[in-house]
């Protein structure tokens, strides 16, 4: 009897510690110790690293858009489940975002991301392209399913409320006015696609591949929302024209 006490009080003093060393270790040690791996993120630096693992924040900022402080805070409750749940934030200049993360290791989701991104935050590396937006990205209840370190899945709503587009061509410049967009996240063909509709009807659709390059596909429909042509010979759905560059 003595020896079952002694045998389970050892148990609850390893279980007690493991607890303690997983809510109190502290973030910037657990960035040390993966500190190879995460250098190779691609254009990302991480910094100002505070608070423990279970209830921590971070300054990230990836290429030339302002820094992010990302918020996370680990619900206990999960872990007895073989994951690991997080509610995260990222807020900074022009956006902020909110959601949840799960992980088991080797699987993530991240579930129910909402806020807003004002366009002057993408304007910071849009500048870069010549091209300029006005107005807000709204999104809403994006859900992203991460596999063998690519989107498995998706869905999810990121409105646009509408303005000007401004981008440089070979002779100067241009405005575009365009309407308030709505845009439907998705995973197909081993894509995260974005379609654009305005309305019920599809504008463009952006696909990310896995190996960086992103495909932007125009409809007949869209050209004509921004004031382009589009020829009396071309369906309303049909594809015009398709920009591909690499991003990643």
């Amino acid at each position: 009897m003595v020896r079952s006490k002694l045998v389970l009080y050892g148990i609850t003093v390893i279980v007690s510690l493991l607890f303690f060393v997983i809510f109190y270790t502290p973030a910037s040690l657990v960035f040390k110790l993966f500190q190879d791996d995460i250098a190779q993120l691609p254009d990302t630096s991480i910094f100002q690293i505070t608070g423990s693992v279970w209830n921590g924040s971070a300054d990230i900022q990836y290429l030339n858009f302002p820094s992010s402080e990302i918020n996370w805070i680990l619900a206990p409750n999960s872990l007895p489940h073989g994951h690991a749940e997080f509610a995260v934030s990222a807020s900074g200049v022009n956006h902020d975002l909110e959601g949840r993360f799960v992980t088991n290791g080797d699987q993530g989701e991240f579930l129910g991301l909402r806020g807003i991104i004002d366009s002057r935050y993408i304007n910071q590396v849009g500048k870069y392209h010549g091209i300029f937006l006005s107005g807000v990205l709204d999104f809403k209840d994006i859900n992203l399913s991460i596999d063998n370190g690519w989107f498995s899945s998706g869905s999810g709503k990121i409105d646009w409320t509408g303005g000007k587009v401004m981008f440089r061509t070979g002779d100067g410049g241009r405005t575009l006015n365009l309407p308030a967009l709505n845009g439907i996240v998705s995973v197909k063909e081993k894509k995260l696609a974005l379609h654009i509709y305005n309305g019920e009807q599809l504008g463009f659709s952006i696909h990310l591949q896995r190996d960086g390059w992103v495909f932007l596909q125009f409809t007949s429909r869209f050209l004509s929302l921004a004031g382009f042509p589009s020829g009396e010979y071309f369906e309303p759905d049909s594809v015009i024209f398709t920009i591909e560059e690499k991003i990643l």
